[in-house]
Formats: structure tokens, C-alpha cells, sequence
């Protein structure tokens, strides 16, 4: 008994036993690995076609991995682990914790070999959405007591790890004019197969393929085109219910060099009528039941003996619409209502679409594709047209 206890004082001591690893871990560990090393093999890939590939495979397959579970249930040391191994792959890996205190200590764990920061300054949750950083030079990233962030601060996170790419182009158009690489990828995202101007065909097309989408234009000219298009093609067989006069601001003839003509010069934009088209209201008339600018309707009737639309909007509101008396174009009578298709781009200025289709109709606008697509979140969320071949001429930056 003596011996065997020397001999136990005199042992080396031995290197940490491997984790055992439970069902859930194993799995969590293996999806979370095989993910890192596709990520890895992207950043080092040597030719275009490969990175294509790759890329193509980390967009169905790369998802968010959600580590959920009791205090004790080793979420963090699966997690470390995953670090781990990608720093043994010379990988890069961001830790985002939601406090200042919990990200001092994770750097006493890893000094210099992780980038640490707190949820707040990694994800640039103070920035706008045109602003956000790009995650794409990091091949692993952990987000720790995640259950701490409010939930638009996990949506931040969400829509930069969605697409860094889309955000790296969003942010070349803002400041540059783009390169061969970058109007290849644009004008793969046609909406249509012509290099041309929308025919009512495809437009009937895009409308049923994507009726998510919002047709936007540079110019008014370019969205009177993509209305009448759209209305030719959804509604071929039937004669209008009634032709209007609608928004004159609307109408591309008031204005000559981008400003508007005189008042006696305005005329009322020519209006086809009907049931079932799209509409936007373009004043305010009443609030309380969503008969304001912007607003979009659906036409359900055209009464012609009281001269009204009968329309019903996107919020559920019914009302008519009469002939309305604009005291600030000189008494002008129009209807209050445009085709509810296709808008210019400065309509939508700060708003946030689930899909864009951006028609370039006029090229040397100063911002145009950055405004028209920085609308959307991703890539994936965007088609993108023009007269003839895309040219750098169609993306003008802001600055130039």
C-alpha cells in the first residue's frame, strides 16, 4: 500500500480529460463545426468559380445555431469548444456578450487570439441600417446570454449575419461608382429576360411571381411606364370601368428639367379604372380610417352615378373616393389616387421593404441604386433593370 501511494506522490501529472459529450452537444458541436469549415474554405478559396460554389452552399445551408438550457447543462463548454477548434484552423472568431463586465472576463480567457466586445459595439446597434458593419472576415461567431438582448437587437444581428455581401455592395454603390465584378452580380438579378422597357407581360409576371414586391423607379416618367404596363397585362380582356382624373404630381408632362411647371400649366394624370387594381392614395383626407398619402387600396367598384371608387385599403378600411378640390394647386379637382405599381424611389426613402424591384429608367441619378436597394435586408431580396446594358452610369454614388 506504501509503494503504490509513492508512487502516485512521484506521477507526472496528466494532461485534462477530453469532454464527454452528451447527445445534444455532439450534435450542436458537429453542426457548428461543419459550418466553420465551409466558412473557412470560402475565405481560402483561389478561384471565383469555387468561391461561387461555396458560397452558394453556405446560403441554403448556414443557419443560425441556437444553444438553449439550464444553468449547468454545458451550453458554455460546447461553446468553447467550437472556439476553440476554430482557432486551431487559423480561423477568425468574434465573442459578443450584451455587458461590459461579462466581456472583460471572457478577455482574461482569451487575451488577443478572439476579438471580444460587448453585443452593443460588435453589432453597432447605435448605427443606421445603411451603416452596419460586415461579419463576413470572421469564420465563427458566438453570442453569448443571448436571452439578455431585446428583440430589434436580435434582429440587428440577424440581418448582418443574413448577407455581408449584399451590405459590402450596399456600401461601394453609396460611395463609388461599381466595378466590372459588381455590375455582373447586378444585372444578373433581372426581373425580366428583355434588356429593355418593361413589356405588360412581364410585368403580369413579376406581379404573380413576386407579389411581395415594390416596383421602384427613378424617374415619374419610368413609373408611368411600369403602371401602364401592369395594367395592360393583368387586365387584357376588359375595358375599364371608367377613365379619371387622378394625382397631378404624379404626372411626368407637369414638369420640364425635374422642376414642376407653372399652376395653369398642371393637368391631372389619365387614370384607367379597374376592379381589383392597385391604388395609393396621394393626400391626407381622413385619418381615421387610412385615407392618407402613401396609403395603398385595392379598387373593389366605380359607382358612375356618384362619380366615386369604392376602395378598400391595405389595412382593411373601406371608403369612396370623390373628385377632391386642392386649395394648394390652385383649386385643381382630381381624384386623390395614382396606380398603385410602381413609385419613385423617393417615395420610399427610410422605408424598409421585404423585396424591391428597382427598374433604373434614367441613369446619372445621383444615389439612385444605393437608395433604391439599401430598402431591402439581403441579396436575395432584390431585382434590379434598365434600358438597355447596365452601365456604372446607372449607379451613380452620392458622393461622386
Amino acid at each position: 500500500a506504501r509503494l503504490a501511494d509513492a508512487g502516485a506522490a512521484h506521477a507526472q501529472p496528466s494532461a485534462p480529460a477530453a469532454p464527454t459529450w452528451n447527445t445534444e452537444q455532439k450534435h450542436f458541436k458537429a453542426k457548428v463545426d461543419g459550418l466553420v469549415d465551409v466558412t473557412l474554405r470560402l475565405q481560402c478559396a483561389v478561384s471565383e468559380t469555387a468561391a461561387d460554389d461555396l458560397r452558394e452552399r453556405l446560403w441554403h445551408e448556414n443557419k443560425i445555431c441556437v444553444c438553449t438550457g439550464p444553468p449547468g447543462s454545458g451550453k458554455s463548454t460546447v461553446a468553447h469548444a467550437c472556439v476553440a477548434r476554430t482557432l486551431e484552423l487559423e480561423g477568425r472568431v468574434l465573442f459578443a456578450l450584451p455587458k461590459a463586465q461579462l466581456a472583460s472576463r471572457m478577455r482574461e480567457r482569451y487575451g488577443d487570439s478572439v476579438d471580444i466586445d460587448t453585443c452593443h459595439a460588435a453589432f453597432a446597434f447605435h448605427e443606421a441600417v445603411n451603416n452596419l458593419p460586415t461579419l463576413a472576415h470572421y469564420a465563427l461567431v458566438v453570442v453569448d446570454e443571448i436571452s439578455q438582448l431585446d428583440a430589434w437587437q436580435y434582429e440587428r444581428i440577424v440581418q448582418l449575419w443574413n448577407d455581408p455581401a449584399f451590405w459590402k455592395l450596399l456600401s461601394q454603390l453609396r460611395t463609388a461608382r461599381p466595378d466590372k465584378k459588381t455590375l455582373k452580380i447586378l444585372a444578373s438579378k433581372k426581373p425580366w429576360s428583355n434588356n429593355g422597357a418593361p413589356t405588360p407581360k412581364a410585368v403580369c409576371k413579376l406581379l404573380k411571381s413576386r407579389p411581395d414586391t415594390t416596383i421602384l423607379t427613378v424617374s415619374r416618367r419610368g413609373a408611368e411606364e411600369v403602371n401602364a404596363a401592369a395594367l395592360q397585362g393583368l387586365f387584357p380582356r376588359y375595358p375599364p370601368k371608367a377613365c379619371i382624373d387622378a394625382d397631378v404630381e404624379s404626372n411626368p408632362d407637369n414638369y420640364v428639367g425635374g422642376k414642376r411647371k407653372a399652376l395653369e400649366a398642371l393637368v391631372p394624370t389619365k387614370l384607367e379604372v379597374h376592379i381589383g387594381m392597385q391604388i395609393y392614395f396621394t393626400r391626407n383626407v381622413r385619418k381615421d380610417i387610412d385615407f392618407v398619402n402613401g396609403m395603398r387600396g385595392r379598387v373593389l367598384g366605380w359607382d358612375g352615378a356618384a362619380k366615386a371608387l369604392r376602395v378598400e385599403t391595405a389595412t382593411g378600411h373601406r371608403c369612396a373616393v370623390w373628385p377632391w378640390t386642392d386649395t394648394e394647386l390652385g383649386n385643381m379637382v382630381y381624384y386623390p389616387v395614382r396606380a398603385g405599381y410602381a413609385s419613385t424611389v423617393g417615395r420610399f426613402q427610410g422605408a424598409e421593404l421585404p423585396h424591391v424591384t428597382l427598374y433604373l429608367d434614367a441613369p446619372g441619378v445621383p444615389a439612385a441604386a444605393y437608395t433604391g436597394l439599401s430598402r431591402v435586408s439581403t441579396g436575395n431580396d432584390f431585382l434590379l433593370a434598365c434600358k438597355g446594358p447596365l452601365t456604372e452610369d446607372h449607379c451613380v454614388p452620392a458622393r461622386a
